[in-house]
């Protein structure tokens, strides 16, 4: 068992060392779900004493597996604090068509695991392989754009007060006949201004008082 448990954190860090960085595709998220339960039950085990140190701790293999899955845990962690420096001096984020090929590949990766001493089986990482070989295209995505929503707006106030169509449209009448002398004062320039006699002298200039006549 211990054995399997050093395949699943072997398996864990190859997978975060070719996907670090990048979308999961949903069958590979399924993948390590999976992958989380199988290490959870194991963990479950390893409290409830199913695997004993004391047993086994004198057996040389046991002992080589123990030292290999230190060493693979201690690399995984190696990689994480290099990506998040490397995150962190990267500064903004810029567009995937000016960024540099990734120095990590499917060579890098088994030169790594092969100083640790794990082989990795080309028909076991295929998967691995087709994903690496394959050429990232710079295209941009096509987005549609999404209908907006309008707000609901309540009715025009002259609506509210007056229901009846027709008994509007006849206040919406008068209202622009009101309107009407407003507006041509309006459209009046200073060339148009008139001064208008409110006492003309003709009606005015008579001695006579009281109203008696309005003429001379």
């Amino acid at each position: 068992m211990k054995s399997f448990r050093c395949a699943l954190l072997t398996f864990l860090l190859l997978f975060s060392s070719v996907n670090s960085g990048h979308n999961c595709k949903e069958g590979q998220l399924r993948e390590i779900r999976k992958l989380a339960d199988l290490l959870a039950e194991e963990e479950l085990r390893e409290k409830a004493g199913e695997y004993d140190p004391d047993l086994d701790s004198d057996d040389e293999e046991t002992k080589e597996k123990l030292e290999l899955a230190r060493q693979i845990r201690e690399k995984e962690k190696l990689i994480t604090l290099e990506n998040q420096m490397n995150k962190a001096k990267a500064g903004r984020h810029v567009s995937r068509l000016n960024v540099r090929k990734r120095e990590r590949s499917m060579s890098s990766l088994e030169q790594q695991m092969g100083e640790l001493g794990v082989e990795i089986e080309a028909k076991r990482m295929k998967h691995l392989q087709t994903q690496a070989q394959k050429s990232q295209h710079g295209k941009k995505m096509r987005v549609g754009r999404s209908p907006s929503l309008s707000a609901s707006r309540p009715p025009p106030r002259d609506e509210l007060g007056i229901p009846d169509k027709a008994k509007r449209a006849k206040a919406a009448k008068l209202r622009a006949n009101a309107l009407k002398h407003l507006k041509r004062e309006a459209r009046k320039g200073e060339a148009d201004r008139h001064v208008y006699d409110l006492k003309p002298k003709h009606l005015f200039s008579g001695k006579r008082k009281m109203g008696k006549t309005d003429r001379r």
